[in-house]
């Protein structure tokens, strides 16, 4: 797909590029749960030559690769970043990664490479959601992640859930923290959505949150329409995620310019965005 993406490298013409498939892991929201599918990676070599082509072709100046996680395959990815060292294509790049798959020698071979951004699943600040999603993940070695990033230069995207089993106002303050501390560069926060064939559609199952007469229309990662914790109705959670997003924009000065960006770039779409984050009524977590 080629095209201009807004919320990273605006008025760069950005083409989007994926490289794998598949995911070892085995977090309970996830749709990849249940293909039990072997990893497949395309060849550093062949990703240079569509970069290439692409460059070429289409005048590209920055490739967004949407993989779960780029940096799984650790000697694909440095390998990778030394093709894009030695033949120097002429663009910048970014990515999404697991937390735990990055370390302080990748991070800085990535960002010589000319990677600009790291999209990074940290889900939770609450080590309790965290485990119960099976995310295999440490709260505090997420914040070492995300400040290893920003040592290189490489933005990072946070990438956070709300509406999880169990969750509680407790585990919402615990994300706020996280958000905070972090320093965010762009930040996305989507509801929890059990999607069929997942173990949270199984236990939604369980305990009758999934209605017989359910539009699969209604299974959309942006808005809370089924219940999953007790201590929240849906249109609570919704409100969770608009607070926490208007929270961290007015607390990280990042986060405000980004904005600022977008709206020059395609203003009539970002008034919808920010009238749609404002919350309908109170939820009352007020911990700064």
């Amino acid at each position: 797909r080629v095209g201009y993406k807004a919320t990273h490298a605006t008025g760069k013409r950005t083409a989007f590029v994926l490289t794998s498939r598949g995911c070892p892991f085995r977090c309970i929201f996830c749709h990849n749960i249940w293909a039990d599918m072997p990893m497949r990676f395309i060849l550093p070599e062949r990703i240079l030559e569509e970069i290439k082509y692409l460059v070429c072709d289409y005048q590209i100046q920055h490739v967004g690769l949407v993989d779960n996680d780029f940096f799984l395959n650790r000697n694909r990815a440095r390998s990778f970043c030394e093709l894009m060292i030695q033949k120097n294509p002429g663009v910048k790049w970014s990515t999404t990664a697991r937390p735990d798959s990055l370390d302080e020698e990748i991070i800085s071979f990535a960002a010589r490479a000319g990677c600009t951004r790291i999209g990074l699943g940290f889900e939770s600040g609450s080590q309790r959601i965290l485990d119960l999603l099976e995310k295999r993940l440490n709260v505090q070695k997420n914040l070492e992640i995300a400040r290893l990033c920003h040592k290189y230069n490489i933005e990072v995207a946070g990438l956070f859930v709300v509406g999880n089993p169990t969750e509680t106002k407790e585990d919402i303050y615990l994300t706020w923290d996280f958000i905070k501390k972090a320093h965010l560069d762009t930040i996305r926060i989507t509801v929890a959505t059990p999607f069929p064939g997942t173990r949270l559609w199984k236990w939604c199952q369980e305990r009758g949150y999934i209605s017989p007469y359910l539009d699969f229309s209604d299974l959309y990662v942006t808005h809370g329409n089924i219940q999953i914790p007790d201590t929240f109705t849906p249109r609570e959670v919704e409100n969770v995620k608009k607070k926490l997003l208007i929270k961290a924009h007015l607390f990280n000065p990042k986060l405000r310019k980004n904005v600022f960006l977008r709206f020059c770039h395609d203003p009539v779409h970002m008034v919808r965005l920010i009238c749609n984050s404002i919350p309908k009524f109170k939820i009352g977590f007020s911990q700064t």
